[in-house]
């Protein structure tokens, strides 16, 4: 029996030293598990902490942006090219067509009365026209080009304004045949000549002015053979 628990003790004495290393690796190896797990926590808590940071200063520096670009953007707001005179509808300022369309029609009526007023001291249209020295005092033609009025300056005649326009009429169709063939425009409306009643009332006014200022020429010739009688 004392062999046998010599045995015994002496297997458990040889096994001891092997189960006391074995024990202390596996201690070992789970404090090193327990040790890789604790820092894969701490390093996840710091990249989560980072992360978290980094957003903020980003939405952080986002928001500085927009507060910047909102001071810079600039507000441009629509203001009229031209300064419109106050008070006055849109249909009665004159558009650019109308000012186009007037300069047009004023070079037009030049270019006819210096053409009409040369015919007219020529011996080209007609002799009795060129004997009665006919003035022109300006052309007019309308938006449609459907006629050419032509005003011309009285005699202070009735019976020989008659006879002017008489001659003027009958003569026109040549006048505006003279035009075309010269080349003076591409197209000439219908003539129409017409006594300028402006300058006539004129004329009378400053006649009336001449007699209130000096008198007739019958007072002035009774006074002359008054004197010489005297």
């Amino acid at each position: 029996m004392l062999a046998v628990k010599r045995i015994l003790c002496s297997k458990e004495w040889t096994l001891s030293p092997y189960t006391t290393a074995i024990t202390r690796m596996m201690c070992h190896i789970t404090a090193r598990h327990e040790l890789l797990a604790d820092q894969r926590v701490s390093w996840l808590m710091t990249y989560k902490e980072r992360c978290i940071y980094s957003s903020a200063c980003l939405s952080g520096g986002n928001k500085l942006m927009k507060m910047l670009a909102n001071k810079k953007k600039k507000h441009w707001y629509k203001t009229p090219l031209q300064s419109r005179p106050l008070g006055l509808p849109d249909f009665v300022k004159p558009s650019k067509k109308n000012l186009e369309d007037s300069v047009r029609v004023r070079t037009l009526n030049n270019i006819i009365y210096k053409a009409v007023t040369d015919l007219l001291n020529s011996y080209e249209v007609n002799s009795d026209i060129a004997a009665y020295n006919i003035q022109i005092s300006k052309v007019s033609l309308p938006p449609d080009f459907s006629s050419c009025r032509i005003y011309w300056k009285t005699s202070l005649s009735a019976e020989q304004d008659g006879q002017i326009q008489h001659a003027l009429d009958k003569c026109a169709p040549r006048i505006r045949y003279l035009l075309i063939s010269h080349q003076i425009l591409g197209g000439v409306p219908p003539l129409v000549f017409i006594r300028d009643k402006q300058y006539a009332a004129m004329m009378e006014v400053e006649n009336l002015l001449k007699i209130a200022d000096y008198g007739s020429g019958e007072d002035e010739i009774n006074n002359s053979s008054i004197s010489d009688v005297g």
